[in-house]
């Protein structure tokens, strides 16, 4: 698993990780200009509909945590 990158502008703010299985996680958080907040939540290189599917069960209360707030 690699160490996890940042890099950060005035406008964004973005996370990323490769992790053990050969997947990345991704994070971008976005200031709007009418000072709403944009947050991206990416993983990629995923292997099948499995690991898709299980993916979904672990993002979607995180998400919706996120949003709630």
């Amino acid at each position: 698993m690699g160490e996890p990158r940042t890099s950060v502008t005035e406008k964004w703010w973005r996370w990323r990780r490769d992790l053990s299985d050969g997947s990345r996680a991704a994070v971008e958080i976005t200031r709007k200009p009418d000072g709403r907040t944009l947050v991206t939540l990416t993983h990629s290189k995923l292997s099948g509909t499995e690991s898709i599917a299980h993916r979904k069960l672990v993002w979607k209360p995180l998400s919706q945590q996120i949003s709630s707030e």
